[in-house]
């Protein structure tokens, strides 16, 4: 059966348990049935999918838990056994509920150390929380990169995460380049007050800061003495 004749199949379904555990147990493509329970069916639906043999299937527990329509607590029980790339949608669907969201990120997070560089840059642009700052860390600049793209970070974020003491040196560089965020103000900023920026990276930026943020960097004792020297030539005209 296609996916969309079992979309009309489940729409139709009669209330109650019995029809949903008939319509699981004949749905006899599991990618298809996948597909299905993506779409807005009754959570009474959602829940006994949840339940049934069927969702030891990473594909339909991935499609139950990314559900906004799943109940809470079936959905939370799902969570354990979702791929990556599922975890990552999850973690960012604000739709779902904080306690999915969180579960699903604490889950991706415990994960990261074992997966390998392909997968990482399958959910990077995904990335949220603590797993979307471990990936902006990451000594591979191609996911980097990704987690640049992430439509969870914002730019008060990354100038924060600029700034902080630990910092590493590539992300300075890539979210120089970063298409994203070369001109947002609060980052060109982040990208020359950062205590770890690069000196030819902090350099590139001084021209386009305002007098009174030049003459910060000018005094600050913490810079380096030419990015200091130089600010303070442009703040003086």
């Amino acid at each position: 059966m296609t996916a969309e004749a079992l979309l009309a199949r489940a729409r139709s379904l009669a209330p109650g348990p019995a029809a949903a555990r008939e319509f699981l147990d004949s749905a006899d493509d599991t990618a298809a049935l996948a597909s299905v329970l993506r779409h807005p069916l009754p959570p009474a639906l959602l829940e006994a999918a949840a339940h049934h043999a069927r969702s030891r299937d990473a594909r339909v527990a991935g499609a139950l838990a990314c559900n906004p329509r799943t109940p809470r607590a079936a959905a939370l029980k799902l969570i354990p056994g979702l791929r990556h790339p599922d975890l990552a949608h999850a973690a960012g669907d604000a739709r779902l509920a904080a306690a999915i969201r969180h579960r699903a990120e604490g889950a991706l997070f415990d994960r990261l150390r074992d997966l390998v560089a392909g997968e990482l840059l399958a959910i990077a642009r995904l990335a949220t929380g603590r797993v979307l700052e471990t990936l902006l860390r990451h000594d591979d600049v191609r996911i980097v990169d990704a987690a640049l793209e992430s439509r969870h970070l914002t730019p008060s974020r990354l100038a924060a995460l600029l700034q902080a003491a630990d910092a590493p040196p590539p992300l300075f560089e890539r979210a120089a380049e970063c298409w994203r965020f070369r001109e947002e103000y609060a980052v060109r900023r982040a990208l020359v007050l950062g205590p770890r920026a690069p000196l030819p990276v902090a350099l590139g930026q001084l021209s386009k800061l305002t007098p009174l943020d030049l003459r910060e960097v000018a005094g600050h004792p913490g810079l380096h003495t030419l990015l200091r020297v130089a600010a303070g030539r442009l703040a003086a005209g």
